[in-house]
């Protein structure tokens, strides 16, 4: 059926990601995905097929270098070399996309990557962050700051997103949000202070992220991992969330001046700036799918899922630390920090400088998390 082109894709991609978790029939993947003839859907099959069983590294890394190729296809192989993976703290080659004007700017960068074993088959995967400086929020002109205050009054005449400098230590953080299949593993370790749900999430998967988590249930998270590995995990403050998005840019998003749904999850039915409208998928979609990271080595930081910070809300920036430390004094207690947009939002809710808030006992379908480890890596 794999190699049947009578047949319909769905059926022969299904074969694919069959052979991919029986670890079997390399060779015949290896044989679509070097086909030029092929068509492009069932390429990118067996280039993910590859890497869930761990096979055609070289391959599929001369794809991804292969600026000739299409830029969907060199994302799939991406894909399937992060899920080959490498050892802790080795190198990977990940795939950066810029959208610049009517031009779609490409960079292959090798990153190193840290694993957190946390059992034989499952690990937490993480990229250093360099220490830096950075202006944080928006420009006055940059589209979807207005939002505030047609959505709350009292945000009337408060600049949100004020631009300011914050310099920042080094820290580590998830590559992803956290997962379900992790999250499911650390809700088994010993109780810190309140019982977790081992599985809260709406669209379920392993590998999508967990949603429906509140933020004492993170904080809860990060105690219990903290306790079972040694090392200090919480989530990020506000100010590392979105150093570690703009990972050096000063645009909109970490893309660019636009967001596409070949890069992102969020409601395509609407665009942003010069971007065109596209898919409206309605779910998660499982963390790094897209085959895409930013120059620190970081996936899904817009759209996907809304992620916890440690931070209480703050109408606006005025007395914030510039120091990259959680803002938690003269805050408002009631609401916590959200960021990064999700799967239901428009991409001006996706953009590095957006600031979302909720109250911390909130429990929805679009709010997942990620964490940062400041405890050495070596």
């Amino acid at each position: 059926m794999l190699e049947n082109r009578n047949q319909i894709l769905e059926a022969r991609q299904a074969a694919a990601q069959a052979l991919g978790k029986l670890g079997m029939g390399a060779d015949n993947l290896l044989a679509l995905l070097t086909d030029a003839d092929e068509e492009l859907d069932m390429r990118r099959s067996a280039a993910e097929a590859l890497g869930v069983m761990k096979a055609g590294t070289e391959q599929l890394l001369r794809l991804l270098e292969d600026g000739n190729q299409p830029l969907r296809l060199r994302q799939s192989a991406a894909r399937g070399l992060s899920l080959i993976g490498a050892p802790s703290g080795a190198a990977v080659p990940m795939l950066i996309v810029t959208l610049q004007s009517d031009q779609i700017i490409t960079q292959v960068k090798s990153i190193p990557v840290w694993k957190e074993r946390l059992s034989e088959e499952l690990s937490l995967d993480l990229v250093q962050i360099p220490a830096g400086e950075f202006v944080m929020g928006s420009p006055p002109e940059e589209v979807g700051r207005d939002w505030y205050k047609s959505s709350f009054s009292e945000l009337e005449g408060v600049d949100v997103e004020a631009q300011h400098r914050v310099t920042l230590p080094a820290f580590a953080m998830s590559q992803s949000p956290i997962t379900q299949a992790q999250w499911r593993f650390v809700a088994t370790l010993p109780r810190i202070k309140r019982d977790l749900d081992p599985d809260p999430a709406h669209f379920k998967g392993n590998q999508r992220p967990v949603e429906a988590v509140s933020w004492y249930d993170v904080i809860e998270f990060c105690a219990r991992l903290s306790q079972h590995t040694g090392k200090t995990y919480r989530l990020p403050s506000e100010a590392e969330w979105e150093y570690a998005c703009r990972a050096g840019t000063t645009q909109p998003f970490h893309f660019g001046e636009t967001l596409s749904t070949d890069l992102a999850n969020y409601d395509g039915t609407y665009s942003y700036g010069n971007g065109e409208p596209g898919v409206y998928r309605q779910q998660t979609t499982e963390v790094g799918s897209f085959g895409v990271v930013n120059g620190f080595g970081l996936a899904d930081m817009h759209g996907t899922v809304w992620e916890w910070c440690l931070d209480h809300w703050h109408p606006s920036y005025q007395g914030a630390p510039t120091d990259g430390s959680a803002w938690v004094a003269d805050g408002n207690d009631r609401y916590r920090v959200l960021r990064g947009g999700s799967w239901y939002d428009s991409p001006g809710g996706c953009r590095s400088a957006f600031r979302g808030r909720h109250i911390p006992g909130y429990l929805y379908n679009v709010v997942g998390f990620r964490v940062v480890c400041v405890s050495p890596w070596t």
